[in-house]
C-alpha cells in the first residue's frame, strides 16, 4: 500500500477516535473502535476498496489481542484476517488463520454460558412482565440463539477455509468442509440468508465442474429465491439489531455480523 493511502487511512483512525464518544463525553474505548473499524473494513471489502479493508482489519487484529480469552470477536478478528491473506495470494498462511478462528469460535460457545443476559427491550409491558417472571426460559432461549448465530459465523470461516484448501489442492478435504459449513450456515440462519445462497453458488459450480450438473442445477435453483427473499446486508442488520449500549449482546452481535465472507470476486 502507498505511503499517501496509508497516512489517509490513519487520519481516518483518528477521525474514528475522536468523532465517537460514549454518551457521558469520555473517550471511546478500544471495543467501540474495534467496531468501528470491523464495519469499515467490510463496508470496503464489499465495494472492492480491499486495499483499504485489509488494512482497517488489521487495526481492528491488533486490538482484537487485548480482548478478553474466550471473547468472539478475537475469533471473528482472525477470520478476517485471513481474508487480508487470502487476497494476498498467502495460503498457507490463510489456512493457519481460518484454521485459529475456528478454534476461537468454539471458545465464543463456550463464552455464550457465561454472558450477561440484560433483559430485552420490549414494545409492550406485558411481554416484559412475562419475561420478568419467566427469566430462567427466556435467558436459555435467547443464549440458544445466540449460538445459532455464532454457528452461522462457524460456518462462514470454515466455507473460507475450503477455498483455501481449493488453491491448496486439498480438494477432498475442501468438499467435505464446504458441505459441512453450507448445512451448518442453513441450519442456524436459515434458507433465506444471502450469506447461505453465496456459497449455494459456489458449491453449484463445484458439482458442475465434477460433472454433477443435475446437482448442481438444484442448488442455482435456491440460490436465487435466498437472495430475492432477503434485502438486508449483514452491515444493515448489524445496524439494525444491536444495543444502544455496550453489552455482552452488543460484543456478540459484533462477532457474528463483522465477520466476512471471502467474495466471489477473489476466487472464481
Amino acid at each position: 500500500m502507498a505511503v499517501r493511502q496509508r497516512r489517509a487511512l490513519d487520519r481516518w483512525y483518528i477521525v474514528v477516535q475522536r468523532c465517537m464518544r460514549i454518551r457521558r463525553g469520555t473517550m471511546v474505548t478500544s471495543e467501540w473502535k474495534w467496531e468501528a473499524l470491523s464495519a469499515a473494513a467490510c463496508e470496503a471489502y464489499e465495494t472492492v476498496r480491499w486495499r483499504e479493508a485489509c488494512h482497517l482489519w488489521d487495526r481492528a487484529r491488533e486490538l482484537a489481542a487485548d480482548l478478553p480469552a474466550g471473547d468472539p470477536r478475537r475469533a471473528a478478528s482472525a477470520s478476517n484476517f485471513g481474508i487480508t491473506l487470502f487476497t494476498a495470494g498467502q495460503m498457507p498462511d490463510a489456512r493457519a488463520a481460518f484454521e485459529d478462528a475456528v478454534a476461537l469460535w468454539a471458545s465464543g460457545l463456550a463464552w455464550i454460558d457465561t454472558m450477561e443476559m440484560s433483559v430485552a427491550a420490549r414494545s409492550s409491558v406485558f411481554h416484559l412482565r412475562m419475561e420478568q417472571r419467566h427469566m430462567a426460559s427466556y435467558q436459555a432461549f435467547r443464549r440458544s440463539r445466540n449460538k445459532d448465530l455464532l454457528r452461522g459465523s462457524i460456518a462462514l470461516t470454515k466455507f473460507n477455509l475450503a477455498l483455501v484448501k481449493y488453491h491448496l489442492n486439498l480438494d477432498r478435504e475442501a468438499d467435505e468442509l464446504i458441505e459441512e459449513s453450507i448445512r451448518l450456515r442453513r441450519t442456524s440462519c436459515g434458507a433465506t440468508d444471502p450469506q447461505f445462497a453465496t456459497m449455494l453458488q459456489v458449491f453449484s459450480a463445484r458439482l458442475e465442474s465434477l460433472g454433477r450438473r443435475c446437482d448442481a442445477d438444484g442448488h442455482d435453483a435456491e440460490a436465487p429465491r435466498c437472495l430475492c427473499e432477503t434485502a438486508k446486508t449483514r452491515l444493515a442488520v448489524w445496524t439494525s439489531e444491536r444495543p444502544s449500549e455496550l453489552c455482552d449482546q452488543r460484543r456478540l452481535l459484533a462477532a457474528a455480523y463483522l465477520t466476512a465472507l471471502v467474495h466471489g470476486r477473489d476466487f472464481m
